[in-house]
């Protein structure tokens, strides 16, 4: 029922304010945009600049992947900043449901909806490069990477001005997605920290043990952002 609210809510505001509607299109857009580069820009690329966009869909799909988290992340960042200004969290911290409660709640629609993005985005783009398997893993850290950047964004920002330009400075770090292409141990083992670091790995070399650190590395940076979030919201 709550999550009906929240819904109801959202819907409201994305009619008042059309660009988060537009925000948590973007992913699903990108998805075409990126499916018509590989069907139709392929031979073209490669005609102009001998650079075969083929030998590199793995990382196309991988950009898309970490591209949706952080689209819902930052439409989910807004929705909370405005009920941060309503001083809708304190009274939360009084009621039975409380912050946390509020929190799943909140951020349980989201999550099906990154979920049914990757499912649409893996019949676009990933059926010929990845079992459908290997998408448990991939929702799973993507939904975890979308709730982060959420809850992120709302504790830092004060507005959604400063709410957007924090988004564009964690938008940087998908660049850890693509640092296997780079012959740097150094880089290479930097990446490891990060958690775009996974969607990668999970395409490229699928293992026990990547899906392991890949869990305990999302989970380990979920934990301290949730953990603000408790303290300053």
């Amino acid at each position: 029922m709550v999550n009906m609210t929240h819904l109801k809510l959202d819907l409201k505001q994305m009619q008042q304010e059309p660009i988060m509607f537009l925000f948590a299109l973007l992913s699903l857009l990108l998805i075409g945009v990126f499916k018509l580069i590989i069907t139709y820009g392929t031979p073209i690329i490669l005609d102009l600049v001998h650079l075969n966009l083929l030998n590199y869909e793995v990382y196309i799909l991988s950009l898309v992947y970490m591209l949706q988290p952080m689209m819902l992340g930052m439409v989910i960042g807004f929705f909370m900043l405005d009920e941060k200004d309503a001083k809708i969290f304190e009274l939360l911290r009084v009621t039975p449901l409380g912050l946390s409660g509020y929190l799943m709640n909140r951020l349980l629609i989201p999550i099906l909806l990154n979920g049914l993005y990757t499912l649409i985005g893996y019949l676009t783009l990933g059926q010929h490069i990845h079992s459908a398997i290997y998408l448990i893993p991939i929702i799973i850290f993507s939904s975890i990477q979308m709730v982060g950047v959420g809850i992120f964004i709302a504790i830092v920002s004060e507005d959604k001005v400063k709410g957007l330009t924090y988004s564009k400075a964690i938008s940087g770090l998908i660049i850890f997605g693509f640092v296997n292409l780079i012959p740097n141990v150094f880089l290479n083992g930097l990446g490891r920290f990060f958690p775009q670091y996974y969607i990668t790995e999970i395409l490229v070399s699928p293992s026990l043990l990547i899906l392991l650190v890949g869990l305990t590395i999302h989970c380990i940076w979920l934990f301290f952002i949730s953990r603000s979030a408790l303290k300053r919201l």
